[in-house]
Formats: C-alpha cells, sequence, structure tokens
C-alpha cells in the first residue's frame, strides 16, 4: 500500500493528515496519491450499524469484524470491507462485502424499512447475483 515492498492493507479510510490509511498511504499526504477519494471520509461507521457522518450514495462503511486484528501483521495479507445502506428500503437493502482474495458477498438486510443496516454480509453470505 505504502510502496515499501511489503503487501499490507489498512483497517483505516483515514484522511489527508494520517499516514498509512487510505486517504493518505505514504507522507507527503496528496490527494493525487490518495486510494479513496474524500467522499469516503464521511462515510466510515461509527457503531455497529450503517450509522455515519457523511454516507457515500447512501452506504456506510466499515472494517469487517471478520478479520482480526490482535495480531496487526495480519494486514500484510487480509483485508475486509463491509457497506451497508444507511436507511433500509430508502437508499438500498443490500449489505455488502469485499475480501483481499477478491471475494464479494452479499445478503439482504433483515431490519425495518427505514432503520440503518447492520453489517450482515460476510465472506460466507451468498454471491450478490443471487439476489
Amino acid at each position: 500500500m505504502n510502496n515499501d515492498g511489503i503487501t499490507n492493507y489498512t483497517d483505516e479510510i483515514g484522511d489527508l493528515v494520517t499516514s498509512n490509511t487510505l486517504r493518505c498511504p505514504a507522507a507527503p499526504c496528496t490527494q493525487e496519491d490518495s486510494l479513496v477519494d474524500d467522499t469516503f471520509e464521511g462515510a466510515v461507521a461509527i457503531t455497529n450499524q450503517s450509522d455515519c457522518i457523511d454516507s457515500k450514495a447512501g452506504y456506510c462503511f466499515k472494517f469487517s469484524d471478520e478479520i482480526s486484528l490482535s495480531d496487526i501483521s495480519v494486514l500484510e495479507t487480509e483485508y475486509g470491507w463491509e457497506a451497508s445502506p444507511r436507511a433500509i428500503n430508502k437508499t438500498g437493502r443490500k449489505d455488502y462485502g469485499i475480501f483481499a482474495d477478491g471475494t464479494i458477498r452479499c445478503t439482504l438486510s433483515l431490519v425495518s424499512s427505514g432503520s440503518p443496516g447492520t453489517f450482515s454480509a460476510t465472506r460466507y453470505s451468498p454471491g450478490c447475483d443471487e439476489f
């Protein structure tokens, strides 16, 4: 991620002042070097519900709970990001998960209409084309 010759990922969206994040892979931090644009900064979920300051196309994001960060070296080989609608049936109905091996999984959220999503997609959820 940061041109150190090692495959390493991050569990942080970050901003242009926080190094080793998707917004600032390596200092000095510039918009041109960012791996995601600035609209992702406010879209990070605050809780385990799809609750964020500023959603991205109606979705909030979080690093997957399936990836254990008790050993930080896990980020040398693995990542998992999840997306969930900020308001079910208003901005979307599917929860998504994407992982380092390219696996993309989906599930339909089961919470009430208008409620925030709950990041229910896992590595073992069905493929997105099954919905």
